[in-house]
């Protein structure tokens, strides 16, 4: 199936129907009291859980719509698994109940830090192919570990979040218990992990520009040609900017060819 076709087109708004559909159904088992989840968390948290999550995902099937982006499909996929993992055990209760609070909350985040660290890591590979050839982020090696040590950071900042949250909200509504922000750092060491050795098979015999060729990328207010693998990003113009501001510190030897600082 071709990126902007006709039946890439119906994918993404089947796609975008069937979200739409199952978070609306989710909403309406919230605010009709029936969700198990009401028992353990309160109905405002759960409807705004329902919306977010539902304009998360709608994000995909947009891009694919608007001929900007095209993700490669195992990302699509586990992007997918975790909004829904996480929002339907919301609202079934499994974060809460005593009988599925321990493995469930931790499995749950073992998913979301495989998910940072897939976006991490297909990021990472795309800025390495689209950069300028003496700008690179050096081995696949080198890749996997900013894979690792970025995914796990974002997990230390969403649990500063979900502790400001609470709060605000004057309640344990992301904090499930004394042990609960080790317990989920834990699961994003894990997932993180996880999602490195899975990218470590991914790129054998191959290269970072191989892994970032599977993502279609274009501008689409620049027309709709064909773009796998090429065209412009749209963080290239800052890697660009950053170039330039490299000139004013460094200067460029013309008989070696090596970078130096002007006062050397």
């Amino acid at each position: 199936m071709k990126f902007g076709d006709e039946g890439d087109r119906k994918a993404a708004v089947a796609f975008w129907a069937v979200e739409v559909a199952i978070f609306a159904a989710m909403f309406a088992a919230v605010a009709g009291g029936v969700a198990p989840g009401l028992e353990w968390h309160p109905a405002w948290y759960l409807e705004a859980t329902c919306v977010m999550c539902a304009l998360l995902l709608s994000v995909i099937p947009a891009l694919r719509l608007a001929g900007a982006v095209k993700m490669p499909w195992w990302l699509n996929i586990l992007l997918a698994a975790d909004v829904y993992v996480y929002s339907v055990s919301l609202l079934l209760g499994y974060y809460m109940n005593p009988d599925t609070m321990g493995w469930w909350g931790f499995f749950g985040h073992v998913l979301s830090s495989m998910s940072v660290g897939a976006v991490v890591f297909l990021a990472l590979c795309l800025i390495e192919k689209h950069s300028p050839p003496h700008v690179t982020l050096g081995s696949n090696a080198a890749i996997h570990c900013y894979t690792l040590m970025i995914s796990l950071a974002f997990g230390g900042v969403w649990e500063v979040m979900e502790g400001y949250v609470d709060v605000i909200a004057g309640d344990s509504i992301m904090v499930y218990g004394n042990f609960d922000t080790l317990d989920d750092l834990r699961a994003d060491l894990l997932g993180s992990a996880i999602m490195v050795f899975i990218a470590g098979l991914m790129m054998r015999g191959r290269t970072a520009a191989d892994i970032a060729g599977t993502t279609y990328m274009r501008n689409p207010l620049k027309g709709r040609g064909e773009q796998r693998g090429s065209g412009q990003p749209f963080y290239i113009p800052c890697i660009l900017a950053l170039q330039r501001n490299q000139r004013w510190h460094v200067s460029k030897r013309p008989s070696t060819g090596s970078w130096t600082s002007p006062s050397a």
